[in-house]
């Protein structure tokens, strides 16, 4: 039967070795002597533990979250401009379709309108002009339009007006 004393360990896995033993019967490295960091042998077998392994870097994390909320700043107004492109390019495509309606009626009939509001939708939309009331891109994108019946120009508060062709 072999003695165990409490300060001779394996630098492999940490197990306690006889007095007697060169190498661990467990693993195989070699026992170290008495007195070896009995933490270091557990934790970090075979080699020393640096101070800046200890704990974290407060800079280097402070300057990455830096660097990531830059980087978020700069694409953020990326994302957002297609999606205000594409509301504008929506309030075009209804000044057009509008514009259009209005030339249908104003061929169709003998009282020709020169203005746009709510109620001449209606009429447009009860004589097949439009098949349903002008959507909204936006908040705030109301049309309305003004002129002489030959030629009528559509406004939007948002985004103006388009010429027609």
């Amino acid at each position: 039967m072999s003695v165990f004393l409490k300060d001779r360990f394996c630098s492999g896995c940490g197990a306690a070795a006889s007095e007697t033993n060169r190498f661990c019967r467990s693993c195989g490295f070699e026992i170290e002597e008495p007195g070896a960091d009995i933490d270091q042998l557990l934790f970090f077998p075979g080699r020393e533990v640096e101070s800046s392994q200890k704990k974290p870097d407060l800079i280097g994390c402070g300057i990455i979250i830096a660097i990531i909320g830059i980087l978020a700043a700069i694409a953020m107004p990326n994302f957002r401009r297609p999606h205000e492109a594409s509301h504008e390019k929506a309030c075009y495509a209804n000044m057009r379709v509008v514009l259009g309606a209005i030339e249908m009626y104003n061929m169709d009939n003998t009282s020709m309108l020169s203005y746009y509001g709510p109620d001449v939708e209606k009429v447009l939309i009860s004589g097949q002009y439009l098949k349903s009331p002008i959507s909204r891109p936006e908040t705030g994108c109301i049309l309305s339009g003004h002129g002489t019946p030959g030629d009528v120009r559509i406004v939007c508060p948002v985004h103006g007006t388009v010429e027609s062709d």
